[in-house]
């Protein structure tokens, strides 16, 4: 049974180790060696950049439940001694509902050191960074497209925007099959 560091130490070399097989394959031969360095640098840096973020945002959820558990802080350490109406709604409350100790919650709490790397994981901070790096450039294309159709489309007939709805999807279609590139390109003599 591994412990959560080496599952940390192993998630983290896993993912430099798929980032250094990525930027060196075959694929990158055709990119200028400034694109193939600045690349994986950009990414390295986002990865840590990302993980600050969450760490910081995980230690201010933890900093709140410390603060909403201070409520119990005097009747769990035993400075405030409990009456017999505090024991009876005590015994009730263990008796009757299903709800925690709050004194097991606030010494639970209080004990745990949050490390910052077991309050943010690795695989959350390759998915942010992932989703930052790609996936939100191309919402962002998304929307344009989406408005650029909606202006094209908007004040034309019902017969026009049928013709123009082909005529998009045929110029997305070749886009995708021969590049951007290749729809300005003249055909080989």
């Amino acid at each position: 049974m591994m412990s959560n560091s080496n599952v940390f130490l192993f998630q983290t070399g896993l993912y430099i180790l798929t980032l250094v097989a990525f930027s060196s394959t075959e694929l990158w031969s055709t990119v200028s060696w400034f694109i193939q360095i600045f690349y994986p640098i950009i990414i390295f840096i986002s990865f840590f950049w990302n993980w600050l973020y969450l760490y910081l945002n995980a230690f201010a959820e933890y900093q709140y439940n410390m603060v909403k558990m201070d409520s119990y802080k005097a009747k769990c350490i035993g400075i405030e001694k409990m009456d017999w109406i505090d024991h009876l709604m005590d015994w009730l409350r263990r008796t009757l509902t299903f709800r925690a100790d709050p004194c097991e919650l606030y010494h639970r709490m209080r004990d745990t050191n949050p490390s910052p790397f077991m309050l943010v994981r690795p695989d959350k901070v390759f998915m942010v960074t992932f989703i930052t790096i790609f996936t939100a450039p191309m919402e962002e294309l998304g929307i344009g497209i989406c408005e650029f159709v909606k202006v094209l489309l908007a004040d034309s007939p019902f017969t026009v925007q049928i013709t123009l709805f082909l005529l998009l999807a045929l110029t997305v279609v070749a886009a995708f099959q021969h590049g951007i590139a290749g729809l300005f390109r003249s055909p080989p003599r």
